[in-house]
C-alpha cells in the first residue's frame, strides 16, 4: 500500500498519494514509511489542519525508537519514503520540534542522492539544526566547509555572522558582515544582524537607529518591526524616567500592531513568542504564558527547551503548582538534566515530603547550576529533613558566598544549627531572617520554637498567640509543628 502511495506521489497524483499513506498508515500504524510519506506532504502544505495530529504522532515514533538510525531500515520492511526532498523536509520537520537527531540523520540521508546545486542548501540546513541544537561547534564546521567550497554562499557567511555574536566575538562578527557586503548579501539583511550585534554589545542606541533604518527601507519587513520591538523593550527594561518608559511602551505596542498587519492577523511563532515576551515584560503574566503555549504549537524553532522553560518560570511566577509540575516533566523529557526544571520538581518533591526524591531532582539541578542560592537553600533543606545535618550546613553556607541577602536561607540555617542544638546561633539566624522578610510567619513560628528550647517560655507564648495553625503560608509540615509546640506550651502551665 505504501508502495503504491510513492507510486502516485512520484506521478504527481498528490491527493491519492496523501489518501493512501493516511489509510496504509491507519491500517497498520507500526507502518512508519507511510506516516513519514504523510507528514512530509502535510509540512510541505497538504492539509494543514493536520499537522497538530500528525506532529504527536511522529513524536510518539521517535519516543519509541531505541536509535535514530532504525529509521533507515524502514524501506525493506514499510515500503519507499518518497524522494531526497522528503527527507530533507522531513529533516527540517524534526528539527522545528526540537528532536536534533533524527533532524540532522534526516538531513545526512538527504546529502546522499540531492542534486548537485542542492547540495550548499541542504548543508546550510544542516549547520542550522546544529546551532539550534546549541552545538556551535558543529555548526561552524560545516560553515566553514560550505565557504571552503564557495567563499560567496550568503547562507554561510550570515551563520558565521550568527555565530560570532553568540560567543560575543564582536569583531569576528564585524569580518563576516563585511564579507556579507562584499558577496552582495542584500542590505537589509546586513543591518538586520548588524543591529543584533549592537544590542549584544550594549550599544542599545545604535541598534535603535538601526532598526528604524531598517522600518524606513523596508515599511513591509517584518524581522524590522521585531527588532523595533526587542530594541525598544531593552530601553522599556532600563528606562530611567517614566517618559522614557512611557515613549518605550509606545513603540512596543506599535511594532506589535504593525506585525498584526503585516502578517494579516494570523498568528505564527515569531509572533506568539514577541506577544509573550511583551506580556512578560508588562507583568502580564497569564497572558504571556498563553502566548508561549500557542507558540509551542507552530514549532518553527528547534529550542522547544527554551521556549518551555519560559513557560515553567511564568509557572513559577503564578505559583501554579500543577501546571509547574506538568511542564517541568516534559522539559525533562528532552533535557533530563535541565537545572530548572528539576529544581522545580525537587522544590514540589520537598514541599509534600518526599525528601528523598526531592534530593535526587536538587542533585541534578545543582550539577547543572552549582551556584544556584534557591537549589542550594533547597537542597539544605532536604538534607536535613533526611538527617544528613552537616551536609545541609554545608550547603546553606555556601550559598551565603553567593547571595547573603536570601531571607529564606536564613531560615534554613536556623533550622540547621537548632537541629544541633546551638540555640543562640540559631536565634540569630531566625532574627536575621525575620529583618529581610517579617511578613513569612513560618519563621516567626520557628522564632517560637527557638524560644521554647531556650527555655523562654513567656517569648515562645507571645509570638504563637499572634499565629494560628491555617496562618497563610503555612505547609502540612508548618501545621504539624505548630500544633506540637502549642501543645507542648499548654502543657507548661500545668
Amino acid at each position: 500500500g505504501n508502495n503504491l502511495g510513492y507510486l502516485l506521489e512520484t506521478a504527481g497524483r498528490l491527493e491519492e498519494a496523501f489518501e493512501v499513506y493516511k489509510r496504509v498508515h491507519e491500517f497498520d500504524s507500526r507502518n512508519i514509511s507511510a506516516l513519514l510519506n504523510y507528514a512530509s506532504m502535510i509540512q510541505k502544505g497538504m492539509h494543514p489542519e493536520l499537522r497538530d495530529e500528525v506532529m504527536e504522532k511522529l513524536a510518539s515514533f521517535q519516543e519509541s525508537l531505541e536509535s535514530p538510525h532504525q529509521i533507515w531500515t524502514l524501506a525493506s520492511s514499510y515500503g519507499y519514503v518518497s524522494s531526497p526532498e522528503a527527507f530533507a523536509q522531513l529533516g527540517w520537520t524534526w528539527a522545528m520540534s526540537g528532536m536534533q537527531n533524527l533532524a540532522l540523520t534526516s538531513l545526512s540521508r538527504a546529502m546522499e542522492n540531492v542534486s548537485p546545486e542542492k547540495r550548499g542548501t541542504l548543508r546550510a540546513m544542516i549547520a542550522e539544526v546544529h546551532m539550534q541544537g546549541q552545538d556551535i561547534e558543529s555548526s561552524e564546521k560545516v560553515y566553514k566547509e560550505i565557504l571552503a567550497e564557495d567563499p560567496g554562499d550568503h547562507r554561510a557567511i550570515m551563520g558565521m555572522v550568527r555565530l560570532s555574536v553568540i560567543k560575543g566575538d564582536a569583531e569576528r562578527a564585524q569580518e563576516y558582515l563585511k564579507k556579507a557586503r562584499e558577496a552582495g548579501v542584500p542590505e537589509t539583511r546586513i543591518i538586520y544582524e548588524t543591529a543584533a550585534l549592537e544590542m549584544t554589545q550594549g550599544e542599545i542606541d545604535r541598534a535603535r537607529i538601526l532598526a528604524h533604518q531598517l522600518a524606513e527601507l523596508d515599511p513591509n519587513n517584518t524581522e524590522a518591526q521585531v527588532l523595533l520591538c526587542l530594541v525598544y523593550s531593552q530601553i522599556y527594561y532600563t528606562a530611567q524616567s517614566k517618559d522614557e518608559t512611557a515613549n518605550a511602551e509606545k513603540e512596543i505596542k506599535k511594532a506589535v500592531d504593525k506585525i498584526s498587519v503585516l502578517t494579516e492577523g494570523e498568528d505564527n511563532y515569531q509572533i506568539l513568542f514577541l506577544k509573550g515576551h511583551v506580556n512578560t515584560l508588562f507583568l502580564d503574566y497569564p497572558a504571556a504564558r498563553e502566548n508561549f503555549r500557542n507558540a509551542l504549537k507552530y514549532s518553527p524553532s528547534a529550542n522547544v527547551v527554551s521556549l518551555m522553560e519560559y513557560i515553567l518560570k511564568l509557572d513559577f511566577a503564578l505559583a501554579d503548582k500543577k501546571s509547574a509540575e506538568a511542564d517541568a516533566k516534559i522539559i525533562l523529557h528532552r533535557d533530563p538534566d535541565n537545572a530548572f526544571a528539576n529544581y522545580i520538581l525537587g522544590s514540589l518533591a520537598l514541599s509534600v515530603g518526599n525528601y528523598e526524591s526531592s534530593e535526587a531532582f536538587l542533585e541534578r539541578s545543582l550539577n547543572r547550576e552549582v551556584n544556584s542560592v534557591l537549589v542550594l537553600n533547597d537542597l539544605a533543606v532536604a538534607k536535613l529533613k533526611l538527617g544528613k545535618i552537616e551536609e545541609a550546613e554545608a550547603l546553606i553556607r555556601k550559598s551565603f558566598s553567593v547571595d547573603n541577602q536570601l531571607y529564606a536561607a536564613w531560615d534554613t540555617l536556623g533550622m540547621v544549627l537548632m537541629e544541633q542544638n546551638r540555640l543562640a546561633q540559631a536565634e540569630e539566624a531566625f532574627l536575621t531572617a525575620l529583618r529581610l522578610n517579617e511578613r513569612d510567619l513560618r519563621i516567626h513560628l520557628h522564632v517560637a520554637q527557638v524560644y521554647f528550647k531556650k527555655g523562654e517560655i513567656a517569648k515562645s507564648r507571645e509570638i504563637m498567640s499572634r499565629l494560628s495553625f491555617d496562618a497563610e503560608g503555612f505547609e502540612p509540615e508548618d501545621v504539624r509543628d505548630f500544633k506540637e509546640l502549642e501543645k507542648a506550651l499548654q502543657l507548661k502551665r500545668k
